[in-house]
């Protein structure tokens, strides 16, 4: 390879690091760090009444583009075993293993953030105890009684909470189709296939959610809440993920990529994502109101303009030598690194810290001064999600991690053993 080839091929698998596990991927924790705070963002310029009243709420409304981000993330890190699997032509993860990591990664926080926000907010926030279990299990954004109950933020956990469900089932079809071939295992006709269905989830995507929009009578409203209208992000990021694992695996780098090595080019896609964020804030009509939909046009228009924001602002963390470049030693700075770690605990807590900050201080709901709350809920909410991280997330990620090394060890022992 050339030293433009090695460099771009060197992203995803050239991450690990000691200290960090197998799937570790320079800047991730830094991305999710980015997400984290453009959504406390979001709902701190709405409860402060800021977005409302000054010029600059165009922009601080777009801070739910950080969902977006979440789920470019998510496509990325959870597709690329699978990715790597089907190009090295061998079985994908053992789906078993793979969703009991995923639920004692997500749910024991969950549960103890909405029983918390219950405590704090009554039944009234849940909507009862059929509310609150429709909550408990992610079901609340197919339901419009109550979708935006419990942990309003947490629509978009169901949507991820779907997809960790749906994507064993895409990698076991796209497994079947090349096993189909009955040719000599081919990377690059992997490349191709897995590019092209996915290209076609892009598209159908933005169809399935502009027939949603466009037709007043539609499925149910909660619809645009599901995951086949967020799919096309979850492609973009399986896209990266696919497109890394083939560069990492062969050392071909496609001509389309190559220029990722250059020097600058990591702060040129941070420069082309900012111009995303200012063609979706600026261009498109949106209301500075974060739910309203808009027209189809213009609701379909964001969606893919919040999908090209994170794909380019992922991509010099996907491609590239790890830690070269100003974006790439940004995204793994000490600082953003950590924010990043308790991120999903910033996701959960931040709407309830700033609720209570406004209920115990001068800053009142709609009339208080965006920076000085956003900087102090940010503290707030950083502690906070320090120290559930230590004592309920870590817990439960250790404890995914010893089952998995014991199903390792029986199916060593026991080869037929399968879990």
């Amino acid at each position: 390879m050339t030293a433009a080839q090695t460099a771009v091929a060197s992203g995803p698998d050239a991450g690990q690091t000691r200290g960090k596990a197998a799937g570790f991927v320079p800047g991730f924790d830094g991305l999710r760090a980015i997400a984290a705070l453009l959504v406390v963002v979001v709902h701190v310029g709405a409860a402060s009444g800021f977005t409302f009243r000054s010029s600059l709420g165009r922009y601080t409304s777009r801070g739910e583009i950080g969902v977006s981000v979440f789920f470019l993330i998510s496509g990325f890190l959870l597709y690329r075993p699978f990715a790597a699997a089907a190009m090295a032509g061998r079985d994908g993860p053992k789906v078993r293993s793979y969703l009991v990591r995923r639920a004692l990664r997500i749910v024991p926080l969950y549960w103890v953030a909405l029983i918390v926000t219950y405590l704090f907010t009554g039944w009234a926030s849940v909507h009862g105890v059929s509310g609150f279990l429709e909550n408990a299990f992610f079901l609340q954004v197919y339901s419009r009684q109550w979708v935006f109950h419990g942990i309003t933020q947490a629509w978009s956990l169901c949507i991820e909470v779907t997809f960790y469900l749906a994507l064993p089932v895409w990698a076991a079809w796209m497994r079947k189709l090349d096993r189909r071939r009955r040719r000599p295992h081919d990377p690059a006709a992997v490349l191709r296939r897995e590019l092209f269905a996915l290209a076609v989830l892009y598209v159908a995507s933005l169809l399935f959610r502009l027939w949603v929009v466009a037709s007043p009578h539609g499925p149910t409203q909660t619809a645009r809440s599901w995951l086949p209208a967020w799919s096309d992000h979850f492609a973009l990021g399986m896209a990266l993920a696919v497109t890394g694992t083939y560069v990492s695996q062969t050392g071909v780098v496609p001509k389309v990529l190559r220029w990722i090595a250059k020097p600058g080019a990591d702060l040129l896609c941070w420069i082309i994502a900012a111009f995303m964020f200012w063609l979706v804030a600026t261009q498109v009509g949106l209301s500075t109101d974060p739910l309203a939909v808009g027209g189809a046009g213009t609701d379909v228009a964001r969606e893919i303009l919040y999908g090209m924001f994170g794909f380019f602002l992922l991509l010099p963390a996907v491609f590239g030598t790890p830690r070269t470049g100003l974006v790439r030693r940004l995204l793994a700075s000490r600082v953003l690194s950590s924010i990043g770690l308790v991120s999903y605990g910033i996701y959960l807590w931040h709407q309830l810290v700033v609720r209570e900050l406004q209920a115990h201080t001068s800053w009142k709901v709609l009339d208080a001064p965006f920076l000085p709350l956003f900087a102090t809920a940010v503290v707030v909410v950083i502690a906070v999600s320090t120290v559930s991280y230590v004592f309920v997330e870590r817990p439960g990620i250790a404890v995914g991690h010893r089952w998995l090394l014991r199903a390792r060890e029986r199916e060593a022992v026991h080869p037929d053993h399968r879990p």
